[in-house]
């Protein structure tokens, strides 16, 4: 869990002239418009398809008998409170309420069912539909959300209508189709909420990975992850003068 953007200072620095051969990392991936992931353990791309049992005659394309089913994306990512990657860009301040804004991002995004985009280090996956977002706390994760969150690609057309004339119709349909376009009114719907409310802590806590225990952080956030930054910081100010 080190923060690649340094690591990948620090081996710029190292090796002087040459290039780093990892990719310089400087914002984090993204779920949506806003949820962004502290880490990003790994991540899985499926593409599945299906064959027909049937034979498929000699001089047809055997394209034709195969169904491509959408892409599947599995995520396994790492939600804490105190940063442990892009010091810069969080902050590097604690943040008591990170994990209720990771909740309320993913409810919504649940709420809505609508299409998202998930932008990753090498590649972005567009129109992708959360399945599911497991909110799992035990002892191992401490204070931090590590969840195995998957979606799926859903491919998204548009209705295309054309205007018969009435005099084409049947003699019985005459008179009796709708209009092409018309408004037909809209549906009501009401919102009956995911039956979760998160709890915002309104009191200063001191959440930092280096005061706290064990108990408290987890072998995610145990202290290690911190040390090891102010390590590289330590590092790059050397190498610097």
């Amino acid at each position: 869990m080190a923060d690649y953007g340094l690591l990948n200072n620090i081996q710029g620095s190292m090796s002087g002239t040459m290039p780093s051969l990892l990719r310089q990392i400087t914002t984090p991936c993204k779920i949506g418009d806003a949820l962004e992931i502290d880490v990003l353990k790994e991540y899985d791309v499926t593409f599945e398809s299906e064959v027909t049992e049937n034979p498929v005659e000699t001089g047809f394309i055997v394209a034709d008998h195969v169904i491509r089913k959408p892409l599947s994306l599995k995520l396994v990512a790492i939600f804490t409170p105190t940063p442990v990657t892009f010091l810069n860009h969080f902050g590097g301040a604690p943040n008591v309420n990170r994990l209720s804004d990771v909740a309320n991002a993913l409810m919504q995004i649940y709420q809505k069912a609508d299409p998202v985009t998930v932008t990753l280090y090498d590649a972005i996956y567009d129109n992708m539909v959360m399945l599911t977002a497991p909110l799992k706390r035990n002892v191992q994760n401490g204070i931090c959300y590590e969840m195995e969150l998957n979606f799926k690609h859903v491919v998204v057309v548009e209705q295309r209508t054309e205007e018969v004339p009435e005099e084409y119709a049947s003699n019985d349909a005459q008179g009796k189709a709708g209009q092409t376009e018309k408004d037909g009114g809209t549906a009501e719907q009401k919102d009956i909420g995911t039956g979760m409310t998160t709890v915002v802590n309104t009191a200063t806590v001191d959440i930092s990975s280096l005061q706290t225990g064990y108990n408290a952080g987890g072998d995610i956030s145990t202290g290690k992850e911190i040390t090891a930054t102010v390590a590289a910081v330590s590092i790059i100010s050397a190498l610097q003068y």
